[in-house]
């Protein structure tokens, strides 16, 4: 009996030995050529990530020199190449949801996004996927070769979000309002005032001209001399010139005066949106000998 339990126990160690053995045993030489080719063609078709796993398998020291090489040398090549990727999940007040789980191109990735580690990917476009219960979010990037540790959000907006329909606090920049325009806004009372003492102007510049073309040359407005005999009807004419010559001199002064006073109350008077009483008051005048412009304000 005691042999035959000694004859057991070696036979378990024999068994234990020779298996551990096969796990060392490094990979044969026709093990090393597929990876070495698989690995190539998986590098040139974009597969970055599953060439480099083949790389680091054919560059161990039981494959032959030659290929060892090769794949060494190409592995630390995928490495410097692969793109890499991490991943985090927001709420829709920006505070991470660790428990999430992640998907690739509907490969899971992660359970759990609390380690915040990285994950090797093939340059080109994938579609990362999102799960927090029931809520999914999905979106579509496009990572190019080198490009490490890569950032992807993934925001759940129906997470977080106030109960009850309470407001949520303001951010920092809401309530904000864009800076008043704090230029005084001016009335349209001046440039009216201009405006009509111009065309007052004009119109009074015009008279005069009709007025001292209607005088005859016989006669001088400037010096109210005629060179005519008496009752002769040239008194007449030279009399209705110089009414004339008058009336527009006096339009003519009232449309400058007008001017002059929409300019200053432009300039130098309160602005429309002033308090009432410190608002300026231009008010223009004439009667039959004389005119003016009569001013009210505080400056």
């Amino acid at each position: 009996m005691i042999r035959a339990i000694h004859v057991c126990f070696a036979f378990a160690a024999i068994t234990a030995f020779a298996a551990e053995a096969r796990a060392a045993d490094p990979m044969t030489k026709e093990q090393c050529l597929d990876a070495h080719s698989r690995g190539q063609t998986l590098r040139d078709s974009g597969k970055v990530s599953q060439a480099r796993e083949l790389f680091l398998r054919c560059a161990q020291s039981g494959c032959p020199s030659l290929i060892q090489g090769d794949c060494a040398r190409f592995a630390d090549e995928m490495t410097r190449t692969v793109p890499s990727v991490s991943f985090v999940a927001r709420d829709a007040r920006g505070n991470d949801v660790v428990d999430t789980i992640v998907f690739v191109d509907d490969v899971q990735v992660a359970d759990r996004l609390d380690k915040g580690k990285s994950f090797d990917v093939d340059p080109g476009e994938h579609t990362i996927k999102f799960l927090h219960g029931d809520k999914k979010v999905e979106q579509k990037v496009v990572v190019h070769q080198g490009e490490r540790e890569r950032l992807v959000v993934g925001t759940f907006p129906d997470l977080g979000a106030p109960a009850n329909g309470a407001v949520a606090p303001p951010s920092a920049n809401e309530g904000e309002t864009s800076p008043k325009d704090e230029r005084p806004s001016r009335s349209v009372g001046p440039i009216v005032l201009a405006g009509a003492g111009a065309a007052a102007l004009v119109t009074g510049g015009v008279i005069a001209i009709i007025g001292l073309n209607k005088v005859p040359s016989e006669c001088s407005y400037w010096s109210k001399d005629c060179s005519a005999a008496p009752g002769s009807p040239v008194f007449k004419d030279a009399s209705n010139g110089a009414k004339l010559v008058n009336v527009g001199v006096v339009v003519g002064s009232v449309g400058l005066a007008a001017i002059a006073g929409g300019l200053i109350w432009y300039f130098v008077g309160k602005p429309a949106d002033a308090p009432k009483d410190e608002r300026a008051h231009l008010t223009p005048w004439f009667d039959h000998r004389s005119g003016g412009v009569s001013w009210q304000g505080r400056f």
